[in-house]
């Protein structure tokens, strides 16, 4: 088998440019590359590097978020600056059999051991849980079958 045909890769990039507005006619609130209850950053980006052998694939993920300003509870005229975020995770899958019905997958999420960024006026643990990893490195195993 070629080379090529055993390597694929994915990037999806998103670029956020819109202001908030709630319905038509309200005023717009430029959200871009804030946090305002959640984080909105202005460049968010996911990349995939895949590689197949007959039943066994490796794959790299980076997750990338970028910076993000958030005002503070005390201090009106200060603006919490965040650094952007790289995550990396890696897993491997066996597929066994003839079919291919069952698979065998482990993996490493947020290899780089990275914590969520503090934010002062975040809420929830003091970060925002539904856009950073709130767990450091983790490992997993999964066994999946299709009938």
């Amino acid at each position: 088998m070629e080379a090529g045909k055993n390597l694929r890769e994915k990037i999806v990039i998103q670029h956020l440019a819109i202001p908030l507005q709630s319905f038509p006619g309200d005023s717009t609130t430029d959200i871009v590359g804030r946090y305002t209850g959640s984080a909105y950053a202005e460049d968010k980006a996911n990349a995939t590097l895949s590689w197949r052998r007959n039943n066994l694939s490796v794959s790299y993920l980076a997750e990338y978020i970028g910076e993000i300003s958030a005002d503070t509870t005390f201090f009106a005229d200060y603006k919490q600056q965040l650094d952007s975020e790289l995550y990396h995770d890696l897993v491997a899958t066996y597929r066994l059999g003839d079919e291919e019905k069952t698979m065998v997958s482990v993996g490493i999420t947020n290899v780089s051991d990275e914590a969520p960024p503090y934010i002062g006026s975040g809420f929830n643990a003091n970060t925002d849980p539904s856009t950073y990893r709130m767990f450091g490195r983790s490992y997993y195993a999964r066994l999946k079958h299709a009938f």
